[in-house]
């Protein structure tokens, strides 16, 4: 399995602890929209598990490692956005490029 970008919008309960009059307490009658992104550790009928962070395999035989899993139930997810893969095929490393302007001379901050 090659780890993979998620990004998944969803609905969730809410609460507020704060009081209000009666006739303001109906506005928020309604779910909450969240997007949630990660590395996708499982997407399936039951629901989406995202993660925050992932660890590389120490040797061959060795799985990803994940730490900070959300999970989100089917029933409540919206839509899964793939975003990519978060390992790039093996090639040359980048390289950055130098800048083909030098930067200017502030030498004298007094403008002299």
């Amino acid at each position: 399995m090659k780890p993979r970008l998620i990004v998944v919008k969803w609905h969730d309960a809410h609460y507020a602890s704060e009081e209000v009059e009666a006739e303001d307490a109906h506005k928020r009658h309604k779910d909450a929209i969240y997007y949630t992104g990660g590395i996708l550790v499982k997407s399936d009928e039951t629901g989406v598990t995202v993660a925050q962070d992932f660890g590389l395999p120490v040797e061959e035989t060795d799985k990803y490692s994940f730490r900070t899993r959300t999970f989100i139930p089917r029933s409540l997810v919206e839509e899964e956005f793939d975003v990519g893969p978060v390992i790039r095929s093996k090639r040359s490393p980048r390289v950055k490029k130098a800048s083909p302007h030098p930067p200017p001379n502030n030498s004298n901050p007094s403008g002299e």
